[in-house]
């Protein structure tokens, strides 16, 4: 599944945001209105495993970002110990994530400089 943030225009009046790409834990995506990050549970929540509710002033832009961790593995392997699936797919969509991530950056990235005229 690829993956590209989402930006949807805030209504006034609760809304919900459909999240269509995956993600490791929760706590990798982000919320922000007007580039500023919200907090879970006080500024949004979760409705459904890919779905988000929120309401915020007319006109906001929010922005719904991943952010896999980049600094922790998430996966612990033990000598001796038997491999299940569960774990190597953790192991396995962390650094998949991460470039997904990261091409998404450097797309938005090269848009700008194209719109800016920048060789």
């Amino acid at each position: 599944m690829s993956y590209s943030p989402i930006t949807v225009t805030a209504t006034g009046s609760p809304q919900t945001i459909n999240i269509p790409w995956d993600y490791i834990e929760r706590g990798h995506v982000t919320v922000r209105a007007a580039g500023v990050p919200l907090v879970l549970g006080t500024d949004y929540s979760w409705a459904s495993p890919s779905t988000i509710s929120i309401t915020r002033t007319a006109g906001v832009v929010l922005t719904v970002t991943r952010s896999s961790s980049l600094t922790s593995r998430l996966t612990d392997y033990m000598d001796g110990t038997p491999l299940p699936e569960g774990p190597l797919d953790v192991d396995s969509k962390q650094p998949f994530y991460l470039l997904q991530e990261l091409e998404a950056r450097v797309t938005t990235i090269e848009a700008r400089l194209a719109a800016a005229s920048i060789p």
